[in-house]
């Protein structure tokens, strides 16, 4: 059957049905997704009117993207940069874009992560666990950069969804939207870049930091012992010794595994989002077979090609903690 590629696209209060072309990178281990979008020259002569002069920095965008008449919005943001060459680009960021030019000078003592939050969110609710920070301190930053700091200080995730600030551990973010999704060779793969890797192989040390109540921290170590190793830092809120190992143990097992690791790439549908599950099913070689994390996605939409380009996280275990083969 025959598939029409379609798009809308939708910039303050014009309305574009033809693009050149769209990339949109979505990600779980950053903090904010983008898109990239190019319009065909031939959009000043039908507009009536410059499209450069009607696009601001700042305008709300939407991107829908599909299938015949099957419209699905993938993206939506504000314009963070306009290319001025031919054809057009623009750039857009996602709603992290309004935390990014607002300025804060902040300090406490002792303070917990709610407070700090509340402080920059501008009256944004707050969703995040009760953690204390200790001395914490905001010296001429924006919102942004403060989200910036908790993920490298304290390994906190901050993202945004439905009207919602979140902020959590990477081991403590749930989200029941999250969908798996299957990927069959011979059916739907369009291309394959993944590699195999065996456990024995791996070179890689977990650092698992509990940040105590009175601003001590608790710290365990997970894994291999040699120099070269690689090495990956986790934090965590207030939690015992045994706990703390308990989850360095976990995130060991989710990055030392006999799988694969790449990125394995499809069509416009499924519609494979960052953080949902993949199914991979390949019933000439089982060994392939597996579920993993999708880390990132990157949607590629032109008028000959609609894709998405799933890179992998970790393989992930069943209920009874081994890895489903």
């Amino acid at each position: 059957m025959y598939l029409n590629l379609v798009a809308e696209v939708k910039i303050g209060d014009i309305i574009f049905n033809e693009i050149h072309s769209c990339e949109i990178v979505q990600t779980v281990v950053e903090l904010s997704d983008s898109a990239t979008l190019v319009l065909p020259r031939m959009y000043r002569d039908k507009l009536g009117k410059s499209v450069l002069k009607n696009i601001k920095v700042g305008q709300v965008v939407s991107i829908k993207l599909g299938y015949n008449d099957e419209l699905i919005e993938e993206f939506t943001g504000y314009v963070s940069e306009i290319e001025a060459d031919i054809p057009i680009k623009i750039h857009i960021d996602d709603e992290m874009y309004q935390f990014r030019d607002n300025t804060f000078i902040k300090s406490w003592k002792e303070v917990n992560l709610r407070t700090v939050l509340e402080s920059i969110a501008d009256g944004m609710p707050c969703i995040c666990p009760d953690l204390n920070l200790g001395k914490y301190s905001i010296h001429f930053i924006s919102s942004y950069r403060v989200f910036m700091d908790l993920k490298e200080k304290f390994g906190l995730f901050t993202y945004i969804k439905n009207g919602k600030l979140y902020c959590n551990f990477a081991n403590d973010i749930k989200d029941d939207s999250l969908a798996v999704h299957t990927y069959e060779y011979g059916r739907n793969i369009k291309k394959n870049d993944l590699k195999y890797k065996s456990a024995k192989d791996s070179k890689i040390k977990i650092v698992a930091i509990a940040n105590l109540p009175d601003g001590k921290k608790l710290k365990i170590e997970e894994g291999s012992t040699e120099q070269n190793a690689t090495t990956k830092t986790l934090s965590f809120g207030n939690i015992n010794e045994q706990e703390l190992k308990k989850l360095a143990k976990a995130e060991y097992s989710k990055l030392v595994y006999d799988g694969f690791t790449g990125s394995i790439t499809g069509f416009g549908q499924p519609l494979t989002k960052a953080g949902d599950t993949l199914k991979i099913i390949d019933k000439l070689e089982q060994d392939r077979e597996g579920e993993y994390l999708i880390e990132s996605v990157k949607i590629r939409w032109g008028n000959a090609y609609f894709e998405r380009i799933n890179t992998l996280s970790y393989r992930i275990p069943d209920e009874k903690g081994n890895k489903k083969s």
